[in-house]
């Protein structure tokens, strides 16, 4: 299945469409991990150009309780598999969420714009100068990726790409 992308930057593997969802959510609430990898894999080699010249891949950060609540953070399982694949480092860079906000699912588009801007912080400098790639699972309205990408660009780095696993509505 080819990588979509709009511009040089950014990049979706799926449509999230068909049996899409199903297969996320099951990787997302029923802790099926191995699902992720699969969905994950056969999008490596079209991605190795996409994303050449990248220093490292970053994961959307999740809340602790979140994390504690799922056991893992979907974002980073997907990012450690590309990062596997592609020979690419995966690092937080000091990208964290305020946990403080609250979940984007129940919010509408400029909810989750305003939502998204206020939630995403950089700790420190480490991304700067860095070619960066943030990775997601899913992008719906892009609130949080472009709250991500803004946080990283405003601490110094040099570019910033996207990548999910899956867009809707395109």
């Amino acid at each position: 299945m080819p990588v979509t992308g709009k511009g040089a930057l950014e990049f979706s593997g799926y449509q999230y469409k068909g049996v899409i969802p199903g297969l996320i959510r099951r990787a997302k609430y029923g802790g099926e991990w191995a699902v992720l990898e699969a969905l994950t894999a056969p999008l490596v080699p079209d991605l190795a150009a996409a994303l050449y010249g990248v220093d490292a891949l970053v994961p959307v950060p999740t809340t602790p309780r979140r994390w504690l609540t799922r056991g893992f953070n979907p974002a980073a399982v997907i990012a450690w598999h590309l990062g596997r694949g592609l020979g690419h480092k995966v690092a937080t860079v000091g990208l964290c969420k305020d946990r403080k906000r609250p979940h984007q699912a129940g919010l509408n588009g400029a909810e989750r714009q305003l939502n998204a801007r206020l939630g995403y912080s950089i700790k420190g400098n480490a991304a700067e100068g860095f070619r960066l790639c943030i990775v997601d699972d899913v992008w719906t309205t892009g609130a949080t990726l472009n709250a991500c990408r803004d946080a990283l660009m405003y601490a110094g780095a040099r570019e910033v790409r996207v990548f999910s696993l899956a867009r809707v509505g395109r």
